[in-house]
Order: C-alpha cells, then sequence, then structure tokens
C-alpha cells in the first residue's frame, strides 16, 4: 500500500468539510417559505384582479369611444348590444342585461336590437367573452339590453356597466353612461359582503 506524502496528508486537511442541512433545518426553511407564500398570495390575487378589471373597463371605454366617434363621421346611429353565445345565429344579440359574453359594436339604430341579418361589414367589434369567473352587468334606461348612440352625439340608453369577479371582488370597475354618449370609468366598493347584480356599487 503506497505511503501518502506528509505533503499530501496536508492538503486533504486543509480542505474543509462539506456540512448537509439536517431534516430539521430543511423542514425549517419549507415551513417559513410556506408563510412567506400566504402572507403574499392575497396582495397577489388583489393585483391579478385589478389588473383584469381595468383591462375589461378599458376595453369598454375604446368600444364605447369608437362607437361615438363613428356615429358622428358616418352621421348614423350605432349601437352595443351583449352576444347571445347560445345562439348559433351569426351577429345575434342577447336580449339580457349580462354583458359577460363580450358585445358588438356594429352600424344600426335603436329599433335593431338583434342583428341576425346585417352584414359582416356593419360590425366594428365582435365579442371577445369576459375571462372565466369575470362578469359585466348593465344597468340602463329600458329595456336596458343595449346601447345605442346617434349621430347627434347622444345616448337613449344610459345608465352604467358594473364589471367584478363574480363571488369574490369587493370592488367594481364602473362605467357610467351618460344621455350626451360621453362615458365616464371609476372604481368602487360595497359596504359589506361581495359585488353582485343586487349588490351593486355602482
Amino acid at each position: 500500500m503506497p505511503i501518502q506524502s506528509s505533503a499530501a496528508q496536508r492538503t486533504l486537511r486543509a480542505i474543509p468539510a462539506i456540512r448537509a442541512f439536517s431534516l430539521i433545518e430543511l423542514l425549517v426553511v419549507v415551513a417559513l417559505l410556506g408563510v412567506f407564500v400566504r402572507m403574499a398570495m392575497p396582495g397577489f390575487v388583489s393585483a391579478l384582479e385589478s389588473n383584469r378589471r381595468s383591462t375589461i373597463t378599458n376595453r369598454l371605454m375604446e368600444d364605447l369611444a369608437v362607437a361615438r366617434l363613428q356615429a358622428l363621421s358616418i352621421s348614423s346611429s350605432m349601437v352595443l348590444c351583449p352576444s347571445d353565445s347560445a345562439s348559433s345565429v351569426t351577429y345575434r344579440c342577447a336580449a339580457s342585461t349580462d354583458w359577460s359574453n363580450g358585445w358588438y359594436v356594429y352600424a344600426g339604430t335603436s329599433i335593431v336590437v338583434a342583428p341576425a341579418t346585417i352584414s359582416a361589414s356593419a360590425v366594428l367589434r365582435a365579442p371577445q367573452p369576459l375571462p372565466s369567473g369575470w362578469k359585466m352587468d348593465a344597468s340602463l334606461s329600458s329595456p336596458g339590453t343595449y346601447v345605442n348612440l346617434d349621430a347627434r352625439s347622444s345616448s337613449t340608453k344610459y345608465g352604467h356597466f358594473t364589471i367584478y369577479r363574480s363571488g369574490y371582488s369587493t370592488t367594481a370597475g364602473c362605467v357610467a353612461l351618460s344621455a350626451t354618449a360621453r362615458a365616464r370609468a371609476y372604481q368602487a366598493n360595497v359596504g359589506s359582503g361581495v359585488v353582485s347584480p343586487s349588490n351593486d356599487p355602482c
């Protein structure tokens, strides 16, 4: 058996021993990580909800502005109406105050509530359904199932829209539409409970 030199032995002794984590130390680290994640989760969920609420609000505000400008430009009425996702008919509006399936923006009149026969060229915006779990309710003047913006920059349907995550939101995104076809976005909180059609803070 070869005998190691004294220099080699000194080199080996100079190398520090590698110390592994004990099981208890690993469990403590995992527990601390769990605590930090639980503390950060509400803030993350709140930020995600706020971002989605703003995205939906901005989309509606943009479409209302586009429809108003188009009505002025072509001297003709423009309509926004909720999509009837259950219908197999192209360009079919829903007779509903629930706009969660998205909405159409099309050239028409207040009489044309269900544009089942209009051409594709008359449609400026096709529906984009809201993310899963999100709702948008319309509280508009009767019948409240569509918005009509005429060439005189006025709206025969005015009121507000409420945007929220169903069953969870305590804050709603609100879009108010005036009789002069001008839209205003803001946020509102419920006093207690969560936002719903019967607990509308807008």
